[in-house]
């Protein structure tokens, strides 16, 4: 499949596409609920980090899952799935848009910093094919993460100034484009996984993975439900925090992750893996919550 090639470039269309979607006037009306949006973001990108790490560091995970659980804590909220079930379930629609676009542009400074902290300590440095530890690696990487994520998101905000009307009658369409992309580099990653052999599910190291992941879920629901509890927001407030707060992003974090670890490191598929195995999870979870969780409501 010529994936030293078809990789970036998938990469690079479902980052134009994402920001050809989204919408600047949703955007301009969503950052004026600046609470719910510090509630989200501190809590995916500070809170869900730091309950993963004191797990790890309490030798409660195994050192070759670590990585890859760390690496789905430090990732942003989804670009679509969140507004979706927000919207679907009373949430604020113009916050909902806004706080998963601020999300996905905020990952791409942090959630390279929370790796170079949290990961990269933990990885072979002679399987990051770079010394992880040297100006080089941050040099290459920061030039590929520019080229590949952040003029590609660029454009496509750009030339959504030029393209809304044509944009706004084929949303489904340029979605589901974005999600072919998706699907592919994980179809690629699975086939490098499984072909390589390098061992990633042997010694129960799926049984682990599901039941972490699981665990994840669950503390990452739980938790924004009892913080959100205390909370001053709005019914609609609070369903926009929930969602964002809880959700990890597939079309971002496969990019994000082949980008920061390499496409040949042998350790790649065992990094991706819970992320791959946490996202069917979290739409299920997410799309049961719409059709139970109140239209309206004073209290969570």
């Amino acid at each position: 499949m010529r994936t030293e090639v078809t990789t970036p470039l998938a990469v690079i269309v479902i980052f134009f596409l994402q920001g050809l979607n989204l919408s600047g006037v949703a955007l301009k009306r969503g950052f004026s609920s600046w609470k719910v949006q510090l509630f989200a973001h501190a809590f995916g990108f500070l809170l869900l980090p730091l309950f993963v790490w004191s797990c790890v560091v309490r030798g409660w995970v195994s050192p070759e899952l670590a990585p890859g659980l760390l690496f789905l804590s430090i990732l942003p909220t989804t670009i679509s799935t969140s507004v979706v079930y927000s919207d679907a379930s009373g949430g604020d629609a113009a916050a909902s848009t806004f706080c998963a676009a601020f999300s996905n542009l905020l990952g791409i400074f942090v959630v390279p910093v929370l790796s170079s902290l949290l990961i990269f300590p933990r990885l072979d440095e002679n399987l990051l094919g770079q010394d992880s530890g040297g100006v080089v690696f941050y040099t290459h990487f920061l030039e590929r993460l520019l080229w590949l994520i952040a003029v590609p998101m660029l454009a496509g905000l750009l030339a959504r100034r030029y393209l809304a009307p044509w944009v706004e009658n084929r949303t489904a369409g340029l979605r589901n484009a974005s999600f072919c992309c998706v699907l592919f580099i994980a179809y690629a990653g699975f086939c490098k996984g499984f072909g390589e052999g390098d061992g990633s599910l042997a010694d129960g190291f799926l049984w682990e993975s599901c039941l972490w992941v699981g665990a994840f879920l669950l503390f990452a629901n739980l938790s924004a439900t009892f913080l959100l509890r205390f909370s001053r927001f709005s019914w609609p407030q609070v369903i926009t925090a929930f969602f964002a707060a809880t959700q990890k992003s597939l079309a971002v974090g496969l990019p994000m992750g082949y980008l920061l670890f390499g496409q040949e490191n042998p350790q790649l598929f065992a990094i991706l893996l819970p992320l791959v195995l946490f996202h069917p999870l979290q739409l299920l979870l997410g799309a049961t919550l719409c059709s139970v969780l109140p239209k309206n409501s004073s209290r969570m």
